[in-house]
Order: structure tokens, then sequence, then C-alpha cells
């Protein structure tokens, strides 16, 4: 194997270096004849391998898939085939360049292609050898075509073939030492393809044809037209193949004009696009004048030589498309010719209209700069002699409306010119001014423009008429004007009021159309429109003014005796009502007047200068007048004459608070005249009908109104002949009340004015006799608790009083007995009193005593009530006898024995009793002021107590206390209550018993005197009883138990049995020592 691949190594001049090589690795130790035939093996075979490398050179072919393999043809080579197909190089890099990775031909048929590291030079090919036949004849142009057409197609090898065919026969390159073997070889490989694969010739030929007419081999730039002129057309641009008739289409050409000329399909100086397969004509304009040239440059993407991969001499040179050289390029520039052109000049330029956010004068600017088009000729501006062309431009002023107006290319039909002025230029850069007026606020737009008519001699140099666009942003301002506000006020429902309403006044803003155009400016609206933007707001300032107590004002300046009241600013956010109001009430009654202004001072510093401020409106005008009117007063007495026909009544009245002139006033400045009387009626209400507003209507007018100036002042005995009290037929004037009542109509100075019939000081009660009717309880019943404070309550009920007087009921304890006051300890007498005014004539109202029930223990007290009004009595009850106004106060008497069953009395014993476990206490509980009800359940709870107030506690700890239930069968009966406990830690002591009787839950009783004797009793040891010695007990049968004895042999027979028991204690505990002793012998034993 090591041999087999070292030949494949070799090249053809190393291979006798190899065979010796290859014999010296298998030399060894003297070889057996197994060896020596083994060697004469590999002899024969290196001489059959040599045979083939010298003999067949030209076979040799490197190939794979990337190149494809082509046909292999015999007979051109001495031994093997030569094959017709592309090879792949075997060397990296040459002259360090690094070889592409295009597939490489063979040009010397002859020659092995070369191996790694043998391709050692790179050139370029330009020119063919053309060796073959013509039909085969190719130029390197045409050849290179083919390649990058087809010698991508590797799977094809009639393809590959045919093409490695047609390099042999067109660059087939000498041998060197052996001039015309190369025509030998073509002549030769020609014969052989002919003859064995003619579909490799036909393929040849196909190509051959194909190349010749799709190869580019032609690039014409043209001849131009329309030399001195101001167009033209350049005609004749192409690419045309081996036929300089016929034209290649599709190759990309870009031409480029240098020089004063466009062309006009593109409007520029290039023009791009691709060859057609007939000659290409591109029209030319001027845009300037001077010379033109230009340049067609075409794109090559095809290469128009080859590469030779060049080797030592002993290998074949090769060829390939790769490694494309500079000298080749991806474009072909071909100039064309230079030539003359004329031109004009287009005049313009660039506007700038003048802005202010609010026009004060009425003036519109715009500006423009002169310029050329510089897209158009030369772009320069046109000299004549070395001096500019003058040019005339116009500037249009056009009134665009209130909203924003719409660009356009045109101005539109109809719209409203505001002006026009013509300025004249004098070069390009220059800056030219327009101003015109606009009498109305709104849209304004300009447009300059160049009329070629109005250029005189010189419109042969303008091109055209030039104008810019209508409604260009750069060249429409929003003239806004200020404006002047100012208004009219009116006070409206404010004309009359009363004193403590807040004053105010209604203005209606509007602008002055007299200013400007009479508008009430706007901010910018919707895309700038002056018709939905929101109004500029304008603050208002309302000043009032106190005028007069009783005079109008005179329109004019604010006089000196004039008062300022007050100053309010008020918004207006656009024409249209606004009101003013002050922030206090007005309490001073008389005339009062509003001026309106606009301040400067007042407007926020953004609105102030669309606001033409210093308006203000005259004082005093009859519309911002306000009359505050006087609230005029009137009291009266009422008051009677007793006469022989009966009894009249009179009434004395104080007018005043009108206005001191009234009512002399006669109208004036949109306010009436005073109203000249005031009436005073006579109302009676018969009793029983409450004297009330609400009942006027129903009450009866007595006699004739009397009627009496309006004016302030007094007017004693007003009355009539009518004002009668009413009487019954008895004679008796009739139970009622009389009130006169005052109206006074009012009128713009004087508030109108209506008494009321509740007003005591109108009225004149005649009353029936006061009664009263009492009733004096505590708690709901007439029995006080004799202990704390009590709280009586009598409720006095009255009868004809006269309702809105005032009253006062004053109440008296006294002794039901001897009709004396009863007094408090300190000695004041206990009495009680309520003031009060009765809505009704009949009613009640309650009269309370605080008492000291323990002062009042076991007695009765009754109460009177005395009736009084303005300091007189007029009604008294005063019945001792009345036990509805009689409270009796409870008082306990108490009496405790002994209760033991020992005690002499089951009644209650003696206060000494035994310390015993059980002792028992009669308590003995009589109320003596007979308050007990028979038949009712009390309860009566009864505690012991030591004589200092604390509780006695038995043997459970708790203290010794007892609840009773107690029905008495008459008002005095007394309750026994026994009270039993362990007292036999009590000897030597005292005990007291307090009590408590209840009703219900109420207590009405109670006796807790720790110093009553009769409630006090004694505790002393009790007697030791005898001792008695203990009786034998009788025999008793063994079956029968024996009888249980009685208390002392009891003790007696308790000792017995603990000797009883202390004996056999004894015994068990001898016998136990017994046990153990013999229990550890035996264990000492068993040891």
């Amino acid at each position: 194997m090591q041999i087999r691949m070292t030949l494949f190594s070799m090249h053809k001049n190393n291979i006798v270096k190899g065979l010796v090589s290859t014999m010296a690795i298998t030399t060894g130790p003297k070889p057996t004849p197994y060896v020596i035939r083994v060697c004469l093996a590999f002899l024969m075979v290196f001489a059959l391998a040599g045979a083939g490398l010298f003999g067949g050179a030209g076979a040799r072919a490197d190939w794979d898939h990337s190149v494809g393999r082509g046909i292999e043809i015999k007979g051109v080579n001495i031994v093997g085939h030569l094959r017709l197909g592309p090879h792949y190089a075997e060397t990296q890099s040459i002259n360090g360049v690094a070889v592409e990775g295009y597939p490489i031909w063979c040009i010397q048929a002859k020659y092995a292609d070369p191996g790694p590291g043998e391709m050692i030079d790179i050139t370029t090919l330009t020119e063919s050898r053309a060796l073959g036949p013509g039909e085969l004849q190719l130029s390197t142009p045409q050849m290179a075509w083919l390649l990058n057409r087809y010698e991508g197609n590797t799977t094809d090898d009639l393809n590959l073939a045919a093409l490695s065919y047609l390099i042999h026969v067109n660059f087939e390159k000498e041998y060197p030492g052996r001039p015309g073997r190369a025509q030998e070889t073509v002549n030769e490989l020609v014969q052989a393809v002919r003859t064995q694969r003619p579909d490799i010739e036909e393929r040849a030929q196909s190509y051959v044809r194909e190349a010749r007419a799709s190869a580019a081999v032609g690039y014409v730039s043209g001849i131009v037209e329309g030399e001195g002129e101001r167009s033209g057309v350049i005609r004749g641009i192409g690419v045309h193949p081996d036929n300089s008739e016929a034209w290649l289409p599709g190759i990309p050409v870009a031409i480029t004009l240098s020089g004063p000329a466009v062309f006009d399909a593109s409007g520029s100086a290039t023009w791009s696009g691709v060859t057609d397969s007939k000659p290409l004509e591109l029209a030319w304009s001027a845009t300037g004048n001077g010379q033109v040239s230009y340049t067609a440059v075409f794109d090559t993407p095809v290469r128009t030589t080859l590469t030779i991969f060049g080797a030592d001499g002993t290998v074949q040179d090769t060829i390939t498309y790769g490694h494309r050289p500079v000298s080749d390029p991806l474009t072909r520039n071909v100039p064309g010719r230079t030539w003359e052109v004329i031109y004009d000049f287009q005049p313009l330029g660039t506007s700038k209209v003048s802005t202010r956010p609010i026009n004060t004068d009425g003036v519109i600017r715009d500006t423009l700069t002169t310029a050329v088009k510089e897209d158009y000729g030369d772009g320069k501006w046109t000299q004549v002699k070395g001096i500019n062309v003058p040019v005339t431009y116009r500037a249009t002023a056009y009134w665009a409306g209130r909203t924003s107006p719409q660009r356009s290319d045109t101005v539109p039909e109809g719209a409203e010119v505001l002006g026009a002025v013509t300025v004249q230029a004098k070069g390009p850069g220059e800056t030219l001014t327009a101003e015109l007026s606009t009498p109305k606020r709104g849209f304004v737009t300009w447009v300059w423009e160049v009329r070629k008519n109005e250029q005189g001699e010189n419109s042969r140099y303008i091109h055209a008429d030039w104008a810019d666009s209508y409604a260009l942003p750069e060249e429409t301002s929003r003239e806004e004007f200020p404006f002047r506000p100012l208004g009219i006020s009116h006070v409206a429902d404010a004309k009359v009021v009363d004193t403590g309403t807040v004053l105010s006044d209604t203005f209606v803003a509007r602008a002055d159309e007299n200013f400007r155009d009479g508008e009430w400016s706007r901010r910018p609206g919707t895309n700038g429109s002056f018709e939905d933007g929101p109004f500029i707001p304008v603050t208002y300032r309302a000043t009032a003014w106190y005028v007069s107590p009783t005079a109008i004002p005179e329109p004019g300046v604010v006089p000196a005796s004039s008062e300022k009241i007050g100053s309010v600013t008020v918004v207006a956010e656009g024409p249209g009502p606004i009101r003013a109001e002050l922030s206090e009430p007005v309490s001073k009654p008389g005339m009062y007047t509003w001026v309106w202004e606009v301040l400067e001072e007042d407007q926020p510093a953004e609105f102030a200068p669309w606001i033409e401020s210093g308006w203000s409106d005259t004082f005093g005008l009859a519309d911002e007048t306000t009359s505050v009117r006087y609230p005029g007063k009137i009291d009266s007495a009422l008051s009677i004459r007793q006469t022989k026909s009966g009894t009249y009544l009179v009434d004395d009245v104080w007018v005043s608070c009108l206005p001191a002139n009234h009512p002399d006033f006669t109208g004036g400045a949109g306010f009436r005249a005073d109203t000249q009387t005031l009436t005073h009626t006579l109302l009676f209400f018969p009793e029983g009908q409450a004297v009330t507003d609400e009942n006027r209507a129903a009450a009866r007018q007595i006699g004739q109104p009397v009627v009496l100036p309006a004016r302030n002042g007094f007017y004693p005995s007003v009355g009539d002949p009518s004002w009668i009290m009413e009487q019954d037929a008895a004679g008796e004037n009739l139970p009622g009340t009389y009130v006169v009542v005052s109206d006074f109509a009012g009128d713009d100075r004087a508030a109108p004015l209506a008494t009321s019939v509740t007003d005591v000081t109108e009225q004149f009660t005649v009353t029936r006799e006061p009664s009263l009717h009492t009733t004096m309880h505590h708690e709901d019943t007439h029995i006080a608790p004799n202990t704390g404070t009590v709280t009586l309550v009598d409720t006095v009920s009255y009868q004809h009083l006269i309702p809105g007087k005032e009253y006062e009921v004053h109440g008296a304890l006294l002794d039901p007995t001897s009709g004396q006051p009863l007094r408090d300890a300190s000695g004041s007498a206990l009495t009680g009193t309520s003031r009060f005014v009765p809505e009704h004539p009949n009613g009640s109202v309650e009269v309370v005593f605080e008492v000291d029930a323990a002062t009042l223990a076991g007695t009765k007290v009754v109460a009177t009530e005395t009736l009084r009004q303005d300091g007189r009595d007029i009604a008294i009850h005063a019945d001792l006898n009345d036990t509805n106004q009689t409270v009796t106060f409870t008082r306990l008497a108490t009496r405790a024995r002994d209760g033991a069953a020992s005690a002499a009395d089951h009644a209650g014993g003696d206060q000494t009793l035994s310390a015993t476990a059980d002792a028992v206490i009669v308590d003995e509980v009589c109320e003596l002021s007979g308050a007990l009800i028979p038949g009712e359940a009390y309860r009566i709870e009864t505690a012991a107590m030591f004589l200092d107030g604390t509780p006695v506690l038995g043997k459970d700890g708790a203290p010794v206390r007892t609840v009773s239930d107690f029905i008495p069968g008459s008002p005095s009966e007394c309750a026994r209550i026994k009270l039993g406990f362990d007292a036999s830690g009590l000897a030597g002591r005292e005990v007291v018993l307090f009590e408590w009787v209840y009703l219900g839950d109420r207590l009405i009783s109670e006796h807790t005197d720790p110093l009553d004797s009769e409630q006090t009793v004694r505790f002393e040891e009790p007697p030791v009883p005898p001792t008695t010695p203990p009786a034998t007990p009788p025999a008793t049968p063994p079956t029968t138990p024996p009888a249980t004895p009685p208390a002392p042999p009891e003790l007696q027979r308790t000792g017995a049995a603990l000797a009883g028991w202390l004996l056999a204690g004894l015994t068990a505990l001898a016998g136990g020592l017994t046990l153990r002793y013999r229990a550890n012998s035996r264990s000492s034993a068993t040891r």
C-alpha cells in the first residue's frame, strides 16, 4: 500500500527517484527468493506505469463535480485519450495572489495539466490565434461571452466538451522548441472530433454563431444634432456585435452631459437606461450659454479578455474566465463630441410675509428675495453687456377670508384683491418689499409673479411667466385687529332692592363698532379660523357708588359727595351679558349707581395687546342706578277709652325710618313717585280664635280704616267713631283680642310694610276670668320617700289666658294642718316658679319643687299656686284640703328584739341575745305616716350592721341580709321580719338593723339610723351547760344494732371508740413486729 501511494504522488520527472526510494524502503537483510520474486513483480508494475506516463502525458485530466468532466477524444495523444473538459486549479496562489475558483481550460493538448504549485504566472489574453477552420473561429470577447454563459453548466458533458474544443481551436499555444506543433495539434483535434464526435462539432459551431451575434464588440456614443441651438438630439447611441449593422439590446448605459444642457427625458444632465435593438435617440435642451460635451458609459458585465495561467514549460498553460484585470473594466466609457448651445433664464423668488400677532395699523407687508430658476439653463441671471437684465415683479394681496385658505397653483376664481404693487429687480438676491393696507381682519395671502409681457424689450431674455402658488404658508398672514370693548349696563331686576340685598348690575359687553372693523377679536380657531376660536376675554371693572339718601344722581363725573361702596372685576368671555355683584349686602338705604370701565391694568398680560383699553361709561346713568328702599317702621300702643256709649279703642302711632323727604319725591331716573299714605285697620279675633297672621282673613274688621300720611312723625290717639268694642246681649264686652294693623303699599324708595297681628303692643284683649287647677305628685304618686333630695312636680292647668302674653306661676309648699309655709334647713320657704307665654288660652305648665325629704319624713305637704301677669295676681289656687295637691312623706318606726325560741315573747324578746350559731332577731317595721296601700305587695330589705356602718358577715363571709315580701291589710299595719344568722363570734358586740321599703322598684321609705336604740341588740356569751355522766346502754340482741344515744353519750362513745382504735392499733403493731422478726429469722436461717 505504501508503495502504491508513493507511486501516485509522483510526477513524471521523479519516477526514477520514486522507484529508488521505494526499493530502498523495501530492502533490508539479504532477500529470500520470495522477496526477490516480489521485487521483480513491482519492477514490472513500475515499468508499465512509466510507459503510460511518458507516452500519454496529455491524457491526464484533473476534474471533479465542481467543474464537470467533458468527453474524451482518441488519437490526439500518443497514449491514452484527450479529455475535452475543464480542470480545477491545484495551485492555491501565484506570486501572492490567491487563485480564484473558476475552472481552468487546457490550451496545450500535448502536455499534462498542472499540478500543485506548477502554475507560476498570470497574464491577460486579448487576442485569439484562430487556428481552426473559419466556422470555429472566435475573438477573445466572444469566447469570454461563451464561458460566462455556459461554463457553469457542469452536468452537460457535451456543453463542456464544445467549450474546451473551441478553446483549443482558437487559443492552442505553441510548444517550446516545436514550432508549428500547435497548428498540427489543432488540425489533429478537429479531424478527431469531426470523425469521432460530430455532436461536439455541431454544438461548437452553434456556440460560435451565438457568440458572434451576442458578444459586444462595438460601443457607439452617437452623433449630436442642434449645434448652436437651444435644443437638439443625440442620435445613434448603442452597442453592436460582430455585425456592425446589428444592435445589442438590454445593455445598461448612462449618458452624462457636461455644460449648460439637460436631457428632456430625465430633466437632468444624466440619462440612464438600456440599449435597444436599434440606436438610441435622446433629446436635449440648453440650460445656459456655452459648450456642452457628453460621455456614454456602457456596462460591460462580460469580460472582453481572458486570463492565462503560465506553467514552467513542462506542463500545459491554461486559461480561465476569472481574474478579471483592471484593464478589462466593468464599464466602457465612450466620449461624444462637444458643441455650442444658447439659452434664456427664468426669474423667480422666495417671499416671506410680515406677520404680527395683532395688526395695530392695518398695514400688510410682504418681501421677496429675487432668484433665478437654478434648474433651468445654467441657473444664472442673464447679463447684457455685463449688466443684469432688469425684471419687473408684481405682488398682489388677496383677502382669503376668515378661515385658513387652501393652497393652489393658481389664484381661485373670484378671489378678492386688496391691491397690487410692482417692483423692479436688478439681479438675484435682491429684497423687494410690497406694502398695502387691509380694511378688515382675516387671512391675507400674497402672490408674486413675473409677467413676460410686462418686461418690455427685455422680455426676450425671460423664459416664461412665473408666479408662485396661491396661499403658500410663508406668504399667508392672519391679520387680527385689536378691538375696543365697551357695553351697556342695566340694573334690571336690581333696580329697586331692600336693605340686606347684595347689589348687582347686568352689563351687555360688546365691541365698539366704530373702532377698526367693529369686531370682538378671537383667538385662532381650527386651522387659525376667525370663526370658531374662543373670544379674547376682557376684564371689566364695575364700581358701585352710594349717591345720596334721598336724591337721584345727576349724570356726569363722580361727585365728591359720593361714597365708593365696592369694586369688582368681571371677565367677559366674549360679547354678551355679564353680571357684577358685590360681596357684602348693603345696609344703608338710599340711591346707588354703577360705573363700568375697561382698565389696562386689569387685563392679563397675554390678552392686553388685543384690547384697546380706557373706555368708561358715565356716572349716574338712570339704567345703572339702584334704589335701596328704606325699611319703614310703625310703632303703636293700643288703648281704650271708657264712655257712656261703650269702650272705644284708640292708637298712638309712631312712623319712622322713611326717607326724610317722603312722600315728596315725584319720580325720576326710572323710579316711581312716592306712595302718599298708609292705613290703620282695627281687627277683632273672638275668643278661641288664634291671633295669627294666617287667621287674619278670618278676623272681623271693626269700623273704618284710618288713613295717615306716609311721613315720619308721631300721630297720637288715632281712631275713628267706628272703633268701639262689640258687646253681648248683656252689655258686656265680648271676650277676644282687638288688633290694629298698619299697611303701607311701599314704593321705589320705601319698602312695603304690614304690621303683624301677633304684635302684642298692637293688641288689646278682653278676657274671661282666668282659672287654675293643679295636681302635685312625686313620680306619678302622692307618696314621697323620706330620704335624699326629692322632686315634686305640680302640674298647673290654666284656662282663659291670653295667648302671647307672659305669665308667671308661683307655687309654695304648706303644712295642710296649720297652713304655714314649710321651710328648708336654712329657714327659706319651699317655693317654685315658672314663667311662660301661652300659645292658646287653655293649657298647662309645671312648677317644680326640690326638697330635702329627711326634714319632711312622716309629714304631709300641700301646694298652693298663684298666677301673675304684669306683677299682679290674676288667679289663685290655695285649697289646703286638695288631695290632688297633697304629697305624704313616709316615715318608718322599727323595733328589733331577740327572736330565739327561748325568748320570753315569741314576738320578740329583749335586746340582749346569746352569741350562738342560731341567733334570730325579730324586726318590727311600721310605716307611721299611714302611706301604705292595703293589698299592694311591698318588698322589705333588712340588713344587720355594726354601729360603725360596716355590714355583719355570716359564716359564709356574705353580709347578713334578708328580703321579705309584705302585703299590708291597712295603711298602718306593721311587718315582722325574722333575721337568723350565726352570731357565735359576736359576743360582746352590738348590732343595729337597717330597713328599706320598696313598692315595685321604687324606694318609698328607709330606716338607716345606726344610733337608733330600738333597732340595736347586744350579743353576750351563751351560758355553759352542766356536765352529765354517760348512761349505760341497754342490752341488745346480737342481731339488733344499738339505738342512737343522745348527744352527751355520743361524746362519751366517741372517746371509747378512740381507745378501742388505739388498742387495735397497738395489737396490730405488735403482730407486725413479730411477723417481721420471724421473717427475718427465716431469712437468716435461709441464709
